[in-house]
């Protein structure tokens, strides 16, 4: 803009992010001080993201996709499955068959879901 600017220091408008609700903000508005209000308070964040938790019923980390991407699924950004192996093994010690109980080889993290839905 034409206004005088000693360009010493940033003079950037501070207030609350409109976007501070999702995960990756800055919280404060990166905009010029004084800015029109018409535009809205916005961090330097290069994405705001969803804040939805991660569709994994024993996950408890947020959505990695971005705020306003349209629909996608609610997964984190673990890549490994979270279970532990239900293979069922012949305990020789306690002389019954019970799940393996080793994690999950699986390299994706809701491998599950896409098979059938359920949890495993």
């Amino acid at each position: 803009s034409g206004k005088h600017n000693c360009r010493k220091k940033p003079h950037t408008c501070g207030k609350k992010c409109s976007l501070s609700e999702y995960g990756g903000c800055q919280e404060n508005c990166n905009e010029e001080s004084g800015h029109d209000e018409s535009i809205p308070c916005k961090c330097t964040a290069e994405t705001h993201y969803c804040k939805e938790i991660c569709r994994v019923p024993i996950c408890k980390n947020t959505c990695k996709m971005p705020y306003n991407a349209k629909d996608h699924k609610h997964i984190c950004i673990h890549t490994s499955c979270p279970y532990k192996c239900q293979v069922k093994c012949w305990d020789k010690t306690l002389n019954i068959e019970i799940e393996c109980g080793r994690d999950c080889a699986s390299n994706h993290h809701a491998h599950h879901l896409d098979d059938d839905g359920k949890t495993p």
